[in-house]
């Protein structure tokens, strides 16, 4: 039983997931976003993510199959980019008719192999961004998309960015019956359109409005039309920034414009191409027009160009028609409208076809200033045939055309240009034995300047320009004014002696102020012809030099100097050399300022002066007007006013010749038993004073004072009375040298005498005296007669 039971839950679980693999497709569906609108219109964006192929068809095909496989196809287009997911291909096995509002992105819709008829038939709004419309290079030539009215709707396809129709062997886009496409972006490349069923490698269109606004057209081919053929009944293509580039055409390498009637019920006949900017490039026709091949048949046929690029496009055939082709069939009578203005770039050969009653024109409707000269090519060349046609008010400028034919070109008449034969004019040289070249004059008689050869020049000499035939030299033929009136003119070329080169050797450019130098300038003339002489004009300040005639210029002016030289073989005078201006300058003192300085005793002083760094000059005034000599700035030494003490008065210094003296005190006698002191003065400076020395030996600084005035010396008692009776050398030494003299220390007097009082006292001291001489005599006496 218990087995039973896990055999039941087994099933149960194998039956969950059995189920959960077959959900994907119905959340797939349940997750798309088909928005549907009142007027049952869809738009299926942002479809999941998917490399999954769906099989289409419309005719048999039914949504509640797979669309897995040819077998099981889906019928709508909505149903089939729902299954493939984004990102997914869906293979188409019959029509998909577009009968209302619908949006298709990221998908790849291909034309299956035994596909039938057109791929999309558009009556209804139909945008497709980065949707490839791949034709699957297969046998079938009907369109892959065919725009177009029926019944009440209208188709209008918008091709936007990332969106491809390609490898298509029909039209790959037909629009017509008030159809409507616009290109915003994407590509149309790659079909090879090989039937009637394809007048045109990339688009076809008839009775609508074609938009090219961005996007490239490229690489298609077909009999008719590389890429597009403008159609009639009212057929409107405007090429507003799409580039068209490498298609293959038998009739218009890019356009084949043509209008025509045979639709009752079409609103017009016209066929109408308007290039407004864009690129036309690098198409080829085989037969007519590299870019554009307009046939009118009776039926208006218009081309518009204001703005754009048309250029190196070919045509192999015809190389006089490879940027446009404008003709009329033989049965018809009248032309293509080729109507320009503004600044458009349209290079390579424009054919007119020009016979009776079918004489093709350009029509100039407004401003008309294109990069280049359009080249105009005429099928009938006839002075009085017309080849351009201006608007009234539109100034006529045959400089806007130039011809293809050698020998011919435009002139004005009325309101436009005519075909007009041109004058030829040759180029000799000055003899006018040698050619150098012939052009043809403009239709007006101007010659182009531009057209003039440039013979080579013999060194130092170059074409001045040139001269009628037989004219004076100086009589040069002006290209602006002058005109060719009769064939085969000549104009003799006029040489003339270049200007020298030229140099100043500045060798001397500043003076100083009131030196009596000068300025030296050099003219240093050179030219490439040999045997010149050169004169010379100096120039100061902008003003001639009267004389001023030499290579070298001496002057002491300061000023702003030039010099203009001319040279001459002898026969031409070139034209004049104007050297570099060389400015010369004074340059004023500069002054130092030197403060007066007093003398001294020894050394000389100076007054207030200044000296200039540059020239060393001395001046007694700061504006260095006043010159003077080193010597007038001396202000001499005063010298030494010695004073007694042997210094300077002044400044202190010593004379040399200076010996101290004892000025008071000299010879003095001073008594034992004295209680004052012996003074002596020396004439030394106090300040000068070193030592006392009394019979050469120092005397203690405690035995004796020292005082100013200058120097006065006191010998104190104390130190007289231990010195000897008799007389001493006294030396005062002082810096300055010593002053020297003598004193005597004389006995103390007798006690007695010297207590008494008695009058006869002053006799007593001279007999004392008299009594020791005689004592000493008698003992003088004794020792002789001893001996």
């Amino acid at each position: 039983m218990m087995r039973n039971l896990r055999n039941r839950v087994f099933a149960m679980l194998l039956l969950l997931v059995l189920a959960s693999s077959l959900t994907p497709s119905v959340a797939a569906a349940d997750d798309m976003t088909v928005q549907r609108g009142m007027d049952g219109s869809s738009s299926v964006n942002n479809l999941p993510r998917s490399t999954k192929t769906i099989y289409l068809t419309p005719l048999t095909g039914d949504d509640a199959n797979s669309g897995e496989n040819a077998d099981n196809p889906v019928k709508t287009i909505e149903k089939a980019a729902e299954l493939a997911g984004e990102g997914g291909t869906v293979i188409i096995g019959s029509t998909v008719t577009i009968d209302k509002k619908t949006d298709l992105s990221n998908l790849t819709l291909v034309r299956s192999e035994d596909m039938a008829g057109t791929l999309l038939h558009v009556i209804s709004d139909l945008t497709l961004t980065n949707v490839i419309v791949d034709g699957n290079n297969t046998d079938n030539v009907m369109p892959l998309a065919n725009v177009r009215g029926e019944k009440g709707s209208y188709g209008n396809l918008v091709m936007n960015d990332g969106t491809v129709f390609m490898n298509s062997h029909g039209t790959p886009i037909r629009v017509f019956y008030d159809g409507k496409f616009t290109m915003n972006g994407g590509e149309i490349k790659n079909n090879e359109v090989t039937s009637w069923w394809g007048y045109a490698g990339a688009i076809d269109l008839d009775q609508c409005e074609v938009y090219l606004n961005g996007g490239e057209i490229k690489n298609n081919s077909s009999s008719i039309a590389g890429a597009v053929r403008v159609g009639g009944h009212g057929g409107y293509c405007t090429l507003n920034g799409t580039k068209i580039y490498g298609n293959t055409g038998g009739h218009g390498g890019a356009f084949f414009v043509q209008g025509m009637l045979n639709q009752t019920d079409a609103p017009s006949a016209d066929a109408n191409l308007i290039i407004k900017s864009g690129e036309v490039t690098g198409n080829t026709a085989t037969t007519y027009g590299g870019a554009i091949c307009a046939i009118y048949n009776g039926y208006e046929t218009n081309i518009s160009i204001s703005g754009g690029v048309i250029k190196d496009n070919a045509c192999t055939k015809n190389p006089t028609a490879s940027a446009v082709y404008l003709a009329t069939t033989t049965t018809a009578t009248g032309t293509c409208d080729f109507a320009v203005s503004g600044s458009p770039t349209i290079e390579g050969s424009i054919y007119l076809m020009q016979a009776p009653n079918k004489v093709s024109t350009i029509h100039v409707t407004g401003e008309f200033t294109p990069t280049s000269p359009l080249q105009l090519y005429s099928t009938a060349l006839d002075e009085s045939t017309p080849s351009v046609k201006y608007d009234e008010g539109v100034p006529v400028n045959p400089q806007s055309f130039a011809s293809e034919h050698e020998g011919w070109g435009f002139s004005a008449d009325g309101d436009g240009l005519v075909w007009c034969k041109l004058k030829t004019v040759s180029f000799a040289s000055s003899d006018g034995n040698v050619i150098y070249d012939s052009v043809y004059a403009n239709a007006d008689g101007l010659v182009n300047a531009a057209d003039a050869p440039s013979p080579t020049a013999q060194e130092g000499y170059s074409l001045v320009g040139w001269k009628l035939k037989g004219t004076a030299d100086n009589d040069l033929w002006d290209f602006s004014h002058d005109k060719v009136t009769e064939d085969n003119m000549v104009l003799t070329a006029v040489w003339g002696l270049d200007a020298p080169k030229l140099t100043v050797d500045a060798k001397t450019t500043k003076l100083h102020e009131g030196s009596e130098g000068t300025f030296e300038l050099v003219a240093e003339p050179t030219h490439q012809a040999s045997n010149v002489t050169y004169t010379f004009a100096w120039k100061r300040n902008g003003v001639a030099i009267p004389g001023a005639t030499d290579a070298t210029l001496t002057t002491d002016e300061p000023g702003t100097y030039s010099v203009a030289v001319t040279a001459s073989d002898g026969l031409l005078t070139s034209g004049v050399a104007e050297s570099e201006e060389v400015v010369c300058t004074i340059e004023p003192h500069a002054l130092v300022h030197h403060d007066a300085v007093n003398p001294t005793c020894t050394k000389p002083g100076n007054t207030e002066y200044w000296t200039c760094e540059a020239c060393g000059k001395i001046f007694s005034d700061d504006a260095g007007e006043h010159e003077i000599t080193p010597d007038d700035t001396v202000i001499p030494e005063t010298g030494h006013n010695w004073g007694e003490d042997g210094h300077c008065t002044v400044c202190d210094a010593l004379d040399p010749d200076f010996t101290p003296a004892i000025i008071a005190g000299a010879d003095a006698t001073w008594q034992k038993g004295s209680s004052k002191g012996l003074s002596f003065t020396s004439n030394a400076a106090y300040g000068d004073f070193l030592k006392v020395q009394v019979d050469g030996k120092d005397v203690d600084a405690a035995n004796c004072t020292v005082e100013e005035g200058s120097t006065v010396v006191t010998l104190k008692a104390s130190y007289l009375e231990t010195l000897s009776v008799g007389k001493h050398a006294l030396g005062i030494v002082s810096q300055t040298g010593t002053a020297e003299t003598e004193f005597t220390i004389a006995a103390a007097a007798q006690e007695t005498l010297a207590s008494t009082g008695d009058a006869s006292t002053p006799l007593a001291t001279p007999l004392l005296v008299l009594a020791s001489a005689l004592v000493g005599a008698g003992a003088l006496v004794l020792r002789r007669s001893r001996s």
